[in-house]
């Protein structure tokens, strides 16, 4: 079998125009937000069980917006029994160059009271293939107290 230019010219057709973006999306791993833990916090720090809180996330640098949704969890940091929240959309008020965002949440009436961690788990689609396969990114842990 000869090989012919025509071979040559579908072959190298086919590699960028399928080969090279389905690589490109399979290795696609750049987390939309990069998170500044040091600066980010829950508020009130100390509270008691129902009440609402804000959270705080600081970011050192946002990559990209893309969409996709967030599971938050609230962690007992003594015992490590978790709460978790129903998923909600990622936010949609991001901009590149944002330095921050504000979340709030009500605490559930009957938390236990103890220390706490609070941490969301995020699933986004920054590209087609991660429509099916997310790509998956955990915040900071950041604590706080119910009394």
């Amino acid at each position: 079998m000869m090989i012919t230019k025509g071979m040559i010219a579908v072959s190298a057709a086919f590699s960028v125009l399928v080969v090279a973006p389905v690589s490109y999306m399979l290795f696609d791993n750049q987390p939309p937000y990069e998170y500044d833990a040091d600066n980010s916090y829950v508020i009130p720090a100390r509270t008691p069980a129902g009440r609402q809180m804000l959270v705080h996330w600081k970011f050192s640098r946002v990559n990209r917006i893309c969409v996709g949704s967030i599971t938050r969890y609230i962690v007992d940091k003594d015992t490590g029994v978790r709460v978790s929240y129903d998923p909600t959309p990622a936010a949609k008020n991001i901009n590149e160059g944002d330095s921050a965002l504000d979340r709030t949440f009500f605490l559930p009436p009957d938390t236990v009271p103890g220390k706490k961690w609070y941490y969301a788990d995020g699933e986004y689609a920054c590209n087609p293939l991660q429509h099916l396969y997310p790509l998956r990114v955990r915040t900071p842990r950041l604590s706080f107290e119910v009394e």
